[in-house]
């Protein structure tokens, strides 16, 4: 009879961590309710080099592209990244009137609306750094994006090599 005890106990034993397993594995929230908000602040005049240093967590720089003044009077600067040397993640950075940040959210988010391969599109310009996450397809890949604002930049992380929790990384780290 004790053997029988014991055994019972040890099976309600497992099935309660089993059952706990499973809630936390369905309790993780979306990957657009993650955004880190700490952002370091950046000034208006800044180098390529400064907004995309040469490490960043588990990020190496595969490309930089060098800071240019487009035919509209406007900076622009993007970069490659490698987590472990295999999934890459793009970055972009363009410069913003800080006044208009958000208007320039949403008139992204309004163009995505349109876009029939959005599988996913959340805003959050509520938060500290105005952000919004959208998940879409492009020639059949799908992409993984995230857009924000710090001060007089737009910037642009996206990855159509690697998943949404790699992207998510990439930003969490950034620290712009």
């Amino acid at each position: 009879m004790r053997g029988k005890i014991t055994v019972i106990v040890v099976l309600l034993i497992g099935v309660a961590v089993f059952a706990y397993g499973l809630y936390f594995t369905a309790g993780i929230s979306p990957v657009d309710q993650r955004f880190d908000q700490r952002r370091d602040p950046l000034p208006v005049e800044v180098s390529a080099e400064f907004m995309f240093p040469p490490r960043i967590g588990d990020f190496l720089p595969e490309k930089i592209e060098p800071m240019v003044l487009n035919s509209d009077g406007v900076y622009h600067a993007s970069a490659r990244y490698l987590e472990l040397q295999t999934r890459p993640v793009e970055i972009e950075a363009t410069q913003i009137d800080p006044a208009t940040g958000q208007a320039a959210l949403e008139t992204l988010i309004a163009t995505f609306r349109q876009d029939q391969t959005v599988g996913r599109l959340t805003s959050h310009f509520d938060a500290r750094v105005p952000y919004f996450y959208v998940a879409h397809a492009i020639n059949g890949r799908p992409v993984y994006s995230f857009y924000w604002v710090n001060g007089s930049w737009l910037f642009h992380a996206y990855a159509d090599q690697a998943d949404d929790e790699t992207v998510l990384r990439f930003v969490n780290v950034y620290p712009f």
